[in-house]
């Protein structure tokens, strides 16, 4: 959640945005990790979001984000930091 305790919700037309106050079904993500496969999370690894409609997290070039891309490129893949 955020500092404000909102969760990421992706709608089905590919907004995103963090403006939901409860987990439920639009807020839920699938973590995929390109690094490591063993379901481990660690720092320096690459993943992906998948969203509840089965599109991928993506950050844009002006920096807005959406849950829009049907596949995995290089802007649908992020860095993990602890």
């Amino acid at each position: 959640s955020t500092q404000a305790r909102y969760y990421l919700r992706a709608s089905s037309n590919g907004n995103l945005h963090a403006k939901s106050s409860a987990i439920n079904f639009f807020e839920k993500f699938t973590l995929l990790n390109h690094s490591d496969n063993s379901g481990c999370l660690k720092n320096g690894d690459s993943v992906s979001l998948k969203s509840a409609h089965n599109k991928y997290v993506v950050a844009e070039s002006n920096g807005d984000s959406n849950a829009n891309r049907s596949s995995v490129g290089s802007w649908e893949r992020f860095t993990v930091t602890f």
